[in-house]
């Protein structure tokens, strides 16, 4: 039986200016601002059907922004 161990999921939301609405024009950073947040972890999942609808659940409520990223990681144990 194939478990996901160590599942971990994380969204990187990468911003790179903001509008100045008194100049009314888009300013950049010199360096991006890069925000990290842990979604979720979870010891064991034990189908793929359940590692698939936490995958899912987590890419429709994140999928807000064009610069936002969410990164998956897990280990397969047989």
């Amino acid at each position: 039986m194939i478990t996901y161990e160590n599942l971990k999921i994380v969204r990187v939301d990468k911003e790179n200016g903001y509008y100045d609405h008194k100049k009314q024009k888009h300013i950049p950073y010199k360096k991006p601002k890069i925000e990290t947040k842990v979604l979720e972890t979870c010891k064991t999942c034990y189908d793929l059907g359940e590692l698939y609808s936490i995958l899912k659940h987590h890419a429709e409520q994140n999928n807000y922004c064009e610069d936002l990223k969410i990164e998956f990681s897990f280990r397969l144990d047989f």
